[in-house]
């Protein structure tokens, strides 16, 4: 069964775990080139501005990579900027959900190669989904997401350090308006392997 947050935004599925995988959907207002921290030797990429769908895993049961501490830190940017507003809600929830989290956590440095895109002052997540397992689905989903008409891989492996044949950051090509790409990611939950 899918739990939703009171906005929608945020999906969740199990309430056994405190590990999990997960998606990240993310709006960029503005076209960048960017590096993605030492991904293909700091190579810059395009961003176009629009839609990008990260997928992300969190398998330990405590500290910086269980499931609500990763998905925390993903919702902040570096101590200079301010955090995305989805961030409380993603708090509130966890509290509701009883998932544990740290409240205050320090000044986070950019180190994985998607905090180089949700860095950016015009990069927003708009909306999270997770599986509360400790069971790894980030190879399925990827496949899956890279085999859709609605996605298109920006460089093979990108965010993929565990799976160089996979690529967990994913342009998506909707051509929607903000709401139906809100409905078409709230709805992937229900097709993911």
């Amino acid at each position: 069964m899918i739990k939703w947050n009171s906005s929608d935004s945020i999906g969740c599925i199990g309430d056994d775990f405190s590990q999990g995988t997960y998606l990240l959907l993310i709006q960029v207002q503005n076209t960048h080139s960017i590096s993605f921290g030492r991904f293909d030797k700091g190579r810059t990429i395009d961003i176009e501005s629009g839609y990008y769908i990260y997928i992300g895993s969190a398998l330990n049961q405590k500290g910086a990579t269980s499931l609500g501490n990763r998905l925390s830190r993903h919702c902040l940017r570096s101590p200079d900027k301010t955090e995305h507003h989805i961030r409380m809600k993603l708090l509130d929830f966890f509290d509701e959900l009883g998932i544990h989290y740290t409240k205050n956590p320090s000044s986070k440095t950019l180190f994985w190669n998607i905090d180089h895109l949700v860095n950016l002052d015009d990069a927003e997540i708009k909306g999270i989904i997770f599986i509360r397992s400790p069971h790894p689905f980030e190879i399925a989903w990827s496949e899956y997401l890279e085999n859709l008409e609605e996605t298109s891989i920006i460089a093979k492996g990108l965010g993929a350090n565990d799976s160089k044949d996979h690529t967990h950051v994913q342009k998506l090509d909707l051509g929607l308006k903000d709401k139906s790409v809100k409905s078409w990611f709230k709805n992937l939950i229900v097709d993911l392997p």
